[in-house]
């Protein structure tokens, strides 16, 4: 007997067996993890505060600026727990067989597709928001030549990409002359460049390959997480201050990156005033001053001398000094190498906390854990939202009040939707996609055994109106 082989029990004589068709009772299903849920639903919550919040310049030493937090830690947040989402879809904590591997990758085909397009379809509403599920729809399918790798693997594949990659990208952007199109804006250059989104994922599936349901497990995600961030961030803080900085993290509302020739730098708005400078204003509130008479560098890149030669344009940027400058980033959205370490961490210390918390504070957690089991019909609709309230003339919009009340509705109505019908909308188009593209039966397919004893051969016949089976006309 092969490992494929499977043994059944027979019913005694007389007795026809129905184990084959009775479908699986609903306990049977395999039951979500509520920690993961919650982390996601925390993401989702932070995103949304991301676009619409009202936020101080975060300081460790005031309460009240906590919430500028969720500039770039919530994207990254939900990014490495879209990691362990693959992971959990394509095996959990068992690396999927040779088997079962080709229907795994045409699963994540068929999602990143339907993801992808919901992404353009959010661009097109004008939001001012920078969408992130295009990216999400190329990270899906970026991600899957790493599916069959080991945990240790895929952790240092995930270490050595967000170490090395910022300084790489920027090396490779400047020799390219600060190069632009629409496939580099998408996946290298852009406001969400590979280098950040594919290391988190590659960590999450990593940590989707373990135990999630041991509390072990948990621990080990929150303690290394805090480690890995205060490391990251503390490192940051000690270069900002030996730059004369008093902060790692520029302030998005009140400073301004003035770029030119390939350098750049955050000062106050302040003392740009009066000043031959072009402001433009970028989603998650940030700025982009450059000298009046220059091209802009966020479109057409720093090369403000086209017509020189081109090894002349190379020589004149200091390539080493960027690429290493690149390593010392923790800035939200900054993509440098103390943001993805720093930030990670902070990640995995929230999922290990949520996992933590998910065993022993489960029906106060479910809420939050009903907003994240539908993160991409929340997303969506967070979007949709925030368009049709643009404009409006109300008390409700005034701080963060607007973050509040659409939080709560979110809230209430995924807890309600979830109860009622499970899945969320978008979801089960995804899952429809993954299946389609699969070619996955779905749940009105009856498998039936054929012959008498010692017969394997198995039909398919679709419980659908107007589909015959394959032995109808037969005389069957």
């Amino acid at each position: 007997m092969t490992s494929h082989d499977t043994s059944i029990a027979r019913a005694p004589a007389g007795e026809p067996s129905h184990a084959s068709h009775r479908p699986r009772p609903c306990s049977a299903r395999k039951k979500r993890i509520v920690g993961v849920d919650v982390a996601r639903g925390i993401a989702v919550v932070g995103m949304i505060g991301a676009h619409i919040g009202v936020t101080e310049t975060f300081d460790w030493a005031r309460i009240e600026t906590w919430a500028d937090a969720v500039h770039g830690n919530s994207s990254i947040l939900f990014a490495l727990i879209a990691g362990v989402s693959i992971a959990l879809l394509t095996g959990g904590a068992s690396r999927p067989s040779t088997n079962q591997l080709a229907k795994f990758r045409l699963q994540l085909v068929g999602r990143a597709a339907v993801v992808f397009s919901i992404g353009v379809a959010l661009e097109l509403l004008n939001s001012g928001i920078a969408v992130i599920l295009a990216v999400y729809g190329l990270l899906f399918v970026a991600v899957i030549p790493f599916l069959r790798l080991q945990t240790r693997s895929l952790f240092v594949l995930a270490g050595g990409l967000a170490i090395l990659g910022p300084p790489l990208l920027e090396t490779l952007r400047l020799v390219s002359l600060q190069a632009t199109g629409p496939g580099l804006d998408l996946a290298l250059f852009g406001t969400y460049p590979i280098t950040v989104w594919l290391a988190l994922m590659l960590a999450g599936l990593a940590i989707g390959r373990c135990d999630l349901s041991s509390l072990r497990t948990a621990g080990t995600i929150l303690i290394g997480g805090i480690t890995l961030a205060s490391g990251a961030f503390g490192l940051a803080s000690a270069i900002s201050l030996q730059n004369g900085d008093s902060s790692s993290y520029a302030p998005r509302s009140e400073t301004s990156t003035a770029e030119s020739g390939g350098t750049g730098a955050s000062v106050p708005i302040t003392d740009l005033a009066n000043q031959a400078l072009t402001c433009n204003v970028y989603p998650d509130k940030i700025s982009i001053c450059f000298p009046e008479g220059t091209p802009n560098p966020m479109e057409f890149g720093a090369n403000t001398n086209p017509g020189a030669p081109y090894l002349d344009q190379l020589l004149s940027q200091d390539i080493p000094g960027q690429a290493l400058a690149a390593m010392g980033k923790a800035g939200p959205h900054s993509g440098g190498t103390l943001e993805i370490l720093g930030s990670g961490g902070l990640a995995m210390a929230v999922l290990g906390a949520c996992l933590v918390l998910g065993r022993f504070a489960r029906p106060i957690l479910l809420p939050v854990a009903a907003l994240g089991s539908m993160p991409l019909t929340v997303y969506a609709l967070h979007v949709i939202a925030i368009v049709l309230a643009s404009g409006l003339d109300t008390d409700l919009l005034e701080g963060n009040r607007f973050w509040l009340i659409l939080t709560l509705v979110l809230m209430v109505g995924a807890a309600i939707w979830s109860s009622a019908f499970g899945t969320g909308p978008l979801e089960r188009l995804t899952k429809v996609a993954a299946d389609a593209m699969a070619l996955t039966p779905r749940p009105g397919v009856r498998t039936h055994r054929l012959g008498g004893p010692g017969n394997s051969v198995l039909r398919t016949a679709l419980a659908q109106p107007g589909v015959r089976g394959l032995g109808a006309g037969s005389g069957e």
